[in-house]
């Protein structure tokens, strides 16, 4: 694959870095974007990328405010005011970015932890400008208790524990190289998480979920460890009570919260992979 850098300029101004990892399959596929977790950065899926560029599929993905190369300086893990809203806007702008440079290949949403929550908000009000979605580390956020941002609790589960984050995977050498990260491991401030908090019941209107397109593709990944799993099963009925006719859902046994950077993340992979090349369209190309 070959990597680059872009730059999306957003309309309050602020910079919003993203990667492109183009595939040198012989056949395109599709494009992939993929809207990473809190307290992390879009670097951290190359390997994802790398899996899907061999598969046909072009990546992008980018960093959100306050997070990576799109924090400002001295401010990782601010991402400003009215930042959630923002957030869901600049993933727009990217997307339709996508589809007008990688047309017409078809165009795939991939959200981990709040990218998957501004994932949900997102298909709300755009769901035909994709042609599938996934969700990874997902719940029903407006059933989370606020302490779902708070690190710390949500490792509590796996007392004793042996680093701060040992509910993001069972895989050791990940989560040292996440805690070794210094634009990592951080948490969001109070204000950022209640605008998240309160934009949530959103996501549970049933008159909202009808609007997402009932035809569209839905992919949820999870691990049943997950400190997050008591949330994905409501979730998952919301979905099928709003009509969605196309929604698969893979529960991985002894799974944490990143699937993707999981002890079995290669069988995470090749599912998703498989999952994608029988929901996605192939692109009409002469």
């Amino acid at each position: 694959m070959t990597e680059t850098t872009c730059i999306f300029p957003s309309p309050d101004e602020q910079a919003i870095y993203a990667y492109r990892w183009a595939s040198d399959a012989a056949t395109r596929r599709g494009t992939v974007h993929i809207a990473h977790g809190a307290g992390e950065h879009s670097g951290r899926y190359r390997e994802v990328a790398a899996r899907l560029t061999a598969a046909g599929y072009t990546v992008y993905a980018h960093d959100h405010r306050g997070h990576g190369r799109s924090a400002a300086p001295g401010r990782l893990g601010d991402p400003g005011p009215s930042s959630w809203r923002r957030m869901i806007g600049d993933m727009v702008a990217i997307l339709r970015h996508i589809r007008d440079v990688e047309s017409p290949h078809p165009v795939i949403l991939l959200g981990h932890g709040l990218g998957s929550w501004a994932a949900q908000h997102l298909v709300l009000d755009h769901s035909h400008e994709l042609d599938a979605l996934v969700l990874s580390g997902t719940a029903a956020l407006d059933l989370l208790p606020e302490s779902v941002f708070d690190p710390a609790a949500l490792n509590a589960a796996f007392a004793p524990a042996r680093t701060p984050y040992d509910w993001l995977t069972r895989d050791e050498s990940r989560v040292d190289a996440y805690a070794a990260d210094p634009a990592c491991g951080f948490t969001l401030p109070p204000a950022a998480v209640a605008e998240i908090l309160r934009d949530a019941p959103r996501l549970a209107d049933p008159a909202e979920l009808s609007r997402v397109r009932p035809d569209l593709p839905v992919y949820v990944l999870a691990g049943d460890q997950d400190p997050l799993h008591p949330g994905l099963d409501p979730l998952l009925d919301r979905y099928r009570k709003a009509g969605l006719i196309h929604l698969t859902a893979a529960l991985y046994p002894g799974g944490r919260h990143e699937m993707l950077h999981e002890t079995n993340r290669d069988e995470v992979l090749t599912a998703l992979v498989t999952w994608l090349d029988r929901a996605v369209p192939r692109p009409a190309v002469p």
